[in-house]
């Protein structure tokens, strides 16, 4: 009984033993699992890490094509970015601009960077990755990757998919460079321009404005609907609907009330879509006001020397049948006064009549002779305030015999010229406005000095009957008047006069408002004029 007793002591004692180790297993078990759980989540959430960054360069590269960035930025961001990865070194190489980068240590990277590599090439044990960068069939440059320990599969694989997706990406750039390019230049060359460019879209958007045509709108807007903001095209707005309407561009002269008065030259122009739609309207403004100025002088220059050769021919041929029927006349007379001393009056009458009629053909022709002479014979520094004092002397009794009265603002500036011109001049303007006020009236005249553009203006005034609006273009022409007794000669030769002294002048009319006209002499340059 002791015996069987102590063997089934014996068994407990061994099998309680056999559950400790058990148990001591199952714990050492749990441990070791643990362990090797912990390494293998450790490892895994190192690779994460790892794609997690390589993933982000790879979201990187594709932003550099949503923004404008330079192929060198580019570069260094790449070259960076790799070896923020956890490689020792790496070098990009850009053909466009011959552009080099490199980031960390790399060994040879000279022999490396000057190679050319038609495909993914390794050297240095698999430690050295030359990675070519191409789109389609060119070749855009090149990548070098350097780690000191060798590179496994699947780094190859995201460094081949890396290097693809930066030539996808520096193609891109490539492309939207160029696009930059040829928009600055586009832009400097809408700038440079000496003409006013407005680009709209086909509600009559501004979608584009260059600084001319702000300059000439005297508005600094970038966008707005063209009606709303310029009110000067509310009456071109037909015209330009028509442009959307026929597809055909239109052209036309506006006339701007500026003193001076202002001529542009409007053009509107459709830009077609590749359906032949209208995707935009090209509104160009020039300022022709100059060529106009030019082309009316060259017009006139024209008449006064068909005017010149008329005269030059006919002269000679009038001023001696005048002089014999004038010398007739006066021994006529005396024959008359001496011979019939009864009923002679009315032969005298007669004969003085057809003297007064020989006396105004004289002093036609000797006009007509004196407007084909040059005005500027005499070149001397001039007082313009004390010409024109000097010619308002002259006239102020025929404006005291109408009751018109001058109004001064004068001031002493100096040009060069022919005085005696320049007071036959003002003397023409001044009769011109006496003559145009029917009866009691104020003829203003003020002188304004253009330091700025080195200019003199006269601007006179009158309060006068107006100038129809017909008539504007053609009151410098020979032998045009309106007056019953005007011989068309006085502002003809008031503006041979201007044109002679290097000058300009414009008028503008109002009929029953007045008409004014403006006079521009180059300034003197002197020391008179600094006082």
């Amino acid at each position: 009984m002791l015996i069987v007793a102590v063997s089934f002591y014996e068994i407990f004692s061994y099998l309680r033993k056999i559950e400790e180790e058990k148990e001591k297993f199952k714990l050492n078990l749990v441990k070791t699992m643990d362990s090797e759980i912990k390494r293998e989540y450790e490892r895994l959430e190192l690779k994460l890490q790892t794609a997690y960054k390589k993933l982000k360069e790879l979201f990187k590269l594709s932003g550099y094509t949503v923004k404008e960035i330079s192929l060198p930025d580019i570069a260094e961001k790449v070259v960076e970015g790799l070896v923020s990865l956890g490689y020792s070194g790496a070098f990009m190489v850009l053909e466009k601009g011959k552009i080099q980068k490199k980031e960390g240590f790399f060994p040879n990277y000279k022999i490396y960077a000057s190679m050319e590599i038609p495909t993914v090439s390794s050297y240095e044990d698999n430690r050295v990755i030359l990675l070519p960068l191409k789109n389609e069939n060119e070749n855009l440059g090149m990548i070098g990757v350097y780690s000191k320990v060798e590179f496994t599969p699947e780094e190859m694989e995201f460094l081949i998919t890396y290097a693809n997706t930066i030539s996808t990406s520096i193609a891109k750039t490539n492309f939207l460079l160029e696009k930059i390019k040829l928009r600055d230049l586009v832009q400097k060359t809408i700038e440079s321009v000496n003409i006013g460019i407005i680009v709209l879209n086909e509600n009559f958007d501004i979608e584009l404005i260059n600084a001319l045509a702000k300059s000439l709108l005297r508005k600094d807007v970038e966008r707005g609907n063209l009606f709303d903001v310029f009110d000067l095209f509310k009456d071109l707005e037909n015209d330009l609907k028509s442009v959307i309407a026929t597809k055909e561009s239109f052209e036309k002269k506006l006339y701007v009330s500026e003193h001076p008065k202002k001529v542009w030259e409007i053009k509107a122009s459709p830009i077609l879509g590749q359906e032949g739609n209208i995707e935009n309207i090209v509104l160009i403004i020039e300022d022709v006001t100059e060529k106009e100025e030019m082309e009316n002088q060259i017009l006139q220059s024209e008449k006064l020397a068909v005017v010149g050769r008329l005269v030059a021919g006919i002269s000679h041929e009038v001023k001696n049948p005048l002089a014999a029927i004038n010398q007739n006349a006066f021994s006529l007379k005396r024959r008359i006064q001496k011979n019939c001393k009864e009923k002679s009056a009315n032969l005298i009458d007669i004969i003085e009549r057809i003297e007064r009629n020989v006396n105004r053909a004289n002093d036609i022709v000797e006009r007509l002779l004196n407007f084909t002479k040059p005005y500027y014979s005499k070149v001397q520094i001039v007082d313009l305030k004390e010409v024109i004092e000097e010619a308002i002397d002259f006239s102020i009794l025929q404006a005291e015999k109408s009751h018109i009265t001058f109004s001064k603002s004068l001031k002493k500036v100096y040009i060069k010229g022919d005085k005696n011109a320049l007071v036959q001049l003002f003397v023409n303007l001044f009769i011109n406005s006496i003559e145009a006020i029917e009866d009691k009236g104020t003829i203003s005249v003020k002188i304004l000095q253009d330091k700025k553009n080195k200019k003199v203006i006269v601007k006179i005034k009158d309060t006068g009957v107006g100038i129809p609006s017909q008539y504007i273009d053609k009151i410098f022409e020979p032998f045009f008047t309106t007056k019953e007794k005007g011989t068309g000669l006085g502002l003809s030769v008031s503006y041979r006069i201007v044109e002679s002294h290097g000058g300009k002048i414009y008028v503008e009319s109002e009929e029953g408002k007045g008409t004014e006209f403006t006079i521009e002499f180059p300034l003197y340059e002197g020391e008179e004029n600094e006082q």
